[in-house]
């Protein structure tokens, strides 16, 4: 007996008994003649049962039409290796993977040590498989980053020429900031020079929302953030 389905790779069991090595497409020989009952199942899938009738001599072939019982979620990313998270919650799995959902909206992220987290949020519905392939960004390099007094502005040097200018301003002044996780050693306004690179920024201060955002800094740009801090 040939034994194949859409998708392939399902499990496959003949008069209920099964091996690992039973997966479609696939060929059972030496079946006695007579009547047999063939199983193809899949994770994610609605397994088929059909009845087939054997005769002496002859090949049955047997194609089953597997239905999705959950939504899909095909995840990989560049380079690979990320933890993926659904809804705040980490799969266990790294790219690549495949993740099983129910049906509705849901928030993807994807996360790897040393890189910016990319993420999606996306309705799903039965059957349907989602791909999510985001290439991620390397975060920069904060063991160079240096603050620059007023008087210490960089016009035209080497070093203002090899790395980016960064200049946060607040209202009120006085917010800490982190780069990277990175602490700065003064608070808001603050100008720094950084390699060229993506960066994450957090700006903090007690009683109000901090603020979050990710910049990029190009080898002899400028970056600026100016923000109103708002009361929590």
């Amino acid at each position: 007996m040939s034994i194949d389905s859409v998708p392939q790779g399902a499990q496959v069991s003949v008069d209920g008994k099964t091996d690992p090595s039973w997966v479609t497409p696939f060929t059972l020989p030496g079946l006695e003649p007579g009547q047999h009952s063939v199983t193809a199942s899949k994770p994610g899938y609605s397994s088929d049962t059909r009845t087939i009738e054997v005769s002496s001599g002859s090949k049955s072939f047997v194609i089953t039409h597997l239905t999705q019982l959950m939504a899909i979620l095909a995840v990989s990313s560049t380079p690979a290796g990320a933890n993926v998270y659904i809804d705040g919650k980490d799969t266990g799995k790294l790219t690549p993977a495949q993740v099983f959902l129910d049906k509705g909206s849901h928030v993807i992220l994807v996360r790897k040590s040393g890189y910016l987290d990319e993420t999606s949020n996306t309705q799903f519905t039965l059957g349907q498989t989602v791909n999510f392939s985001p290439t991620l960004r390397p975060l920069g390099n904060v063991d160079d980053i240096k603050t620059v007094g007023k008087m210490k502005k960089l016009f035209g040097g080497k070093e203002a020429q090899a790395m980016g200018t960064v200049s946060i301003k607040t209202q009120p002044k006085g917010a800490q900031v982190a780069v990277n996780q990175h602490m700065l050693d003064k608070g808001s306004p603050v100008d720094f020079t950084l390699d060229p690179g993506n960066y994450v920024v957090d700006i903090t201060m007690s009683g109000y929302v901090s603020i979050h955002k990710i910049i990029t800094v190009d080898k002899g740009g400028k970056a600026v953030i100016d923000e109103v801090l708002k009361h929590e």
